[in-house]
């Protein structure tokens, strides 16, 4: 009898070492699941970049390269379409920015023209239509206070 008691209790700690290392990795794919669910987030920052406290309007950027705007208080969110010349990419994402004029009627963002390596500067009506060049240069533009 006490080989059997002997037999059976060995049996029953292999069991438990078992659901012992089963537990521990478990619990380490899903501590992995959860940082790779947060590391996937999707990322929009917004910038309040009006100080004319009557506009009301919010812009910030999704995914680094669109434009959107809101109403400070939640309604009309939409996305700016703004279309380029051939080659000219936004530089939002890439420590690039825009700006939401005083009287917001127009953006004013920064941009690069891809084929000469030109910085740029453009501005186009809060819609995203009527899109102008302000200037291009060699060097990095810097874009300050739209008030």
């Amino acid at each position: 009898m006490p080989k059997t008691v002997s037999k059976s209790r060995q049996k029953l700690n292999k069991q438990m070492k078992k659901i012992l290392l089963s537990s521990i990795v478990l619990t380490f794919f899903a501590a992995s699941i959860i940082l790779f669910q947060l590391s996937c987030k999707k990322d929009a920052q917004a910038e309040t970049i009006t100080t004319t406290a009557s506009a009301g309007i919010v812009l910030y950027d999704k995914e680094g390269d669109e434009i959107w705007k809101v109403n400070i208080d939640g309604t009309g969110n939409q996305k700016v379409n703004i279309v380029l010349p051939a080659n000219v990419v936004f530089e939002i994402g890439d420590g690039g920015s825009y700006k939401l004029t005083a009287d917001a009627k127009k953006i004013v963002f920064q941009a690069e023209n891809t084929s000469t390596n030109k910085n740029q500067l453009y501005s186009c009506n809060i819609d995203g239509s009527n899109v102008k060049l302000i200037v291009e240069a060699s060097e990095y533009i810097q874009l300050g206070s739209a008030h």
